[in-house]
């Protein structure tokens, strides 16, 4: 076996450990309660960032000139930010490229900048804080993104 063989096998662990303890999280709280065939809320946000984000391609090209990639356009100072906060994510910024990794950053930014929306399934916060950054709940700026991601989520209604 290689380093890099033993480095992806760390990596792969690292994640389904961090998987395990989001989803006893989840349960603990209360959250996973969600209705019979109904997505929990926070995949059916994901869905609808990457609709918003990337027209629900999984490869699509670089956006804003060139600075975010992936299906949910990460920039990289997005990516260093969320690494920071949860270094057993490794990985590099050229990763966000992959739909998986890429929620994996995601969340691991919002853990940092907004708990508590995160655990009350704010929605709107945390649409708006993955377009803005963490001053983006109050950029107004953000509410035109907020309103579009509103709106694949109300497709998506069942």
């Amino acid at each position: 076996m290689t380093h890099g063989d033993r480095g992806m096998m760390w990596f792969a662990f690292v994640l389904l450990v961090t998987g395990i303890v989001v989803l006893l999280w989840l349960l603990v709280a209360g959250r996973a309660e969600a209705g019979e065939g109904e997505p929990l809320p926070l995949r059916r946000l994901f869905d609808a960032l990457h609709q918003v984000e990337a027209s629900g391609q999984l490869k699509p090209p670089d956006g804003d000139g060139g600075r975010a990639i992936g299906p949910y356009q990460i920039w990289p100072i997005y990516w260093r930010s969320a690494i920071e906060h949860a270094p057993e994510l490794g990985g590099t910024y050229q990763d966000c490229r992959r739909k998986d990794y890429a929620e994996w950053i995601i969340l691991a930014h919002w853990l940092r900048f907004c708990p508590a929306a995160l655990e009350a399934y704010d929605l709107r916060t945390l649409a708006r804080i993955h377009k803005g950054g963490a001053p983006g709940r109050r950029n107004p700026k953000t509410l035109a993104y907020w309103h579009r991601v509103k709106a694949e989520l109300d497709k998506a209604e069942p």
